[in-house]
């Protein structure tokens, strides 16, 4: 008999499969079948779970090709955006007030036209007079009358305390086409001028009023016209010939 001749004896270690288990207690085998039951089961439900919570993760982070394309397709498109520039129409023509400008005259006459002449200009032969020449002619509008300064101009002189032959006077200096000229007129009614040296007036501006202050018979306007600085002229013969 050899050593490792296994037929007529076998090793005592190894059991043999035909030999009836050792005898155990009930309540034991009892709890190794109920040991051996859960270690059976918990294999396949751990991977089963396992697989179950991984497939939930990724389909929670990686959503499948079939949802994302249909979450995009929910989404509405936007409408596409137009502007429109309306076409530049020309202008209405603007309607404008039809008005007619009338610029005031360069020269007119201090007395409304037609308005009397007394004494015109040039020698003369009176008891009361205090020259032999007119230098200016004497008209009678009527008492009270407004008197207008016959061109824009400066007051040169004013006299209105009437102290003097002139009476109350003013003397206002122009320049008419370029030519100097002074205009003087005297006997104003006292109280009517309010002009001081140095005022400026303009064409038409009521300067005083017809009165006979001084060396006058009556009321009237002494007015004379001096152009270039040097002695008078005719005052009316001088306007007319500029007016018409």
């Amino acid at each position: 008999m050899t050593l490792f001749d296994t037929e007529s004896h076998p090793p005592r270690h190894l059991a043999d499969p035909a030999s009836p288990a050792p005898s155990l207690p009930p309540a034991l085998l009892r709890r190794l079948r109920g040991v051996r039951t859960v270690k059976a089961l918990r294999s396949p439900v751990g991977l089963l779970t396992g697989g179950l919570l991984a497939a939930a993760s990724i389909a929670l982070v990686l959503p499948t090709n079939t949802g994302s394309e249909a979450l995009i397709a929910s989404v509405p498109e936007p409408p596409a955006q137009s502007l429109t520039i309306a076409a530049a129409s020309p202008l209405a023509a603007l309607a404008r007030d039809s008005y007619s400008a009338v610029a005031p005259p360069k020269l007119q006459y201090p007395l409304p036209p037609g308005s009397a002449v007394a004494s015109g200009y040039g020698p003369r032969s009176c008891s009361n007079c205090y020259s032999n020449f007119h230098h200016g002619i004497d008209i009678f509008p009527g008492a009270g009358t407004p008197i207008a300064a016959m061109a824009n101009g400066v007051v040169s002189k004013a006299n209105a305390a009437g102290d003097n032959a002139m009476g109350v006077n003013v003397h206002i200096d122009h320049v008419i086409d370029g030519v100097p000229v002074t205009s003087v007129y005297g006997h104003l009614q006292a109280g009517s001028l309010g002009l001081r040296v140095g005022d400026t007036v303009t064409v038409g501006q009521i300067i005083g009023r017809v009165g006979a202050t001084g060396n006058a018979a009556g009321a009237h306007l002494h007015f004379e016209i001096h152009p270039g600085g040097s002695g008078s002229v005719n005052p009316y013969a001088w306007l007319a010939a500029r007016i018409g």
